[in-house]
């Protein structure tokens, strides 16, 4: 986290952890109206084995 700034760990917080709600309530929403369908979620294989050097990814893809 040291080498990145603030500016940029924050939008990867957005883009992995409210990105997914943000869709998925939209989706909702369709779904309520009278839409069918299925909301599918694909993660990423990293939190389980952080690599070197991405901790602020690993914890953005971690908090979905």
């Amino acid at each position: 986290m040291g080498l990145l700034a603030w500016d940029a760990i924050r939008h990867l917080l957005e883009l992995n952890a409210l990105g997914t709600m943000a869709v998925t309530q939209a989706a909702l929403l369709g779904f309520r109206a009278g839409a069918a369908g299925e909301i599918v979620s694909v993660s990423s294989a990293v939190p389980p084995k952080p690599l070197p050097m991405s901790s602020t990814y690993t914890a953005s893809k971690s908090s979905r």
